[in-house]
Formats: C-alpha cells, sequence, structure tokens
C-alpha cells in the first residue's frame, strides 16, 4: 500500500469531527465559524478529494440517518463533486473495495 500524501502547509495533520449532530450543530453556531467557514477552509487547505468522512455510529447519540443528512446539509454549499469525494470518494479511494 503506497504511503499516505501529505498536504506542504499541515504535512502531518489529521482532522477529526465526532460528536452528535445536535452538538455539532450548537458549537458551529455559537462561535465565530459556521459549517461553510469551517469546511469551505478545510476543503481549501487538503483538496476535498483528501477528506473522508466518517462517524462512530452507532456509539453516537443520533440515528445514521440523522448524521449523514447533518453531514450532508453542513457541505451543501460545495459543489457535487467536493461533496462526493468527502462522502465516498476519498473512502473509495484509500479503500478500492469500497468502489461501487
Amino acid at each position: 500500500m503506497p504511503a499516505p500524501s501529505t498536504c506542504s502547509t499541515w504535512p502531518a495533520s489529521r482532522i477529526s469531527t465526532s460528536s452528535s449532530a445536535a452538538a455539532i450543530t450548537e458549537s458551529a453556531y455559537s462561535g465565530k465559524a459556521t459549517p461553510e467557514t469551517f469546511f469551505g477552509r478545510v476543503v481549501q487547505e487538503f483538496g476535498a478529494d483528501r477528506i473522508a468522512w466518517g462517524s462512530n455510529f452507532p456509539a453516537a447519540e443520533d440515528s445514521l440517518a440523522d448524521i449523514v443528512k447533518a453531514l450532508k446539509a453542513y457541505i451543501a454549499f460545495l459543489p457535487a463533486a467536493d461533496q462526493h469525494w468527502i462522502m465516498a470518494g476519498t473512502a473509495q479511494k484509500l479503500y478500492p473495495v469500497l468502489k461501487d
């Protein structure tokens, strides 16, 4: 398996967001950042093809459907191709067995 690639700006970065959909929404809107500014910046810095979505389901308080619905709402402003990379494409690139 090839070695993971690195970002020239952030060579050893890993971003993980895990919490219930309600807690994420509440915290995102109570501070300076919004899902649009957060995800927009992450995509700008790393590229959507280097971001893979994951959840802590089934340990999460919300259902998987609610978690996916929240993510889709958070990244709805991104182009469809970027949304696909985040929700499926990057994972399929990393784990070819997941391809359709």
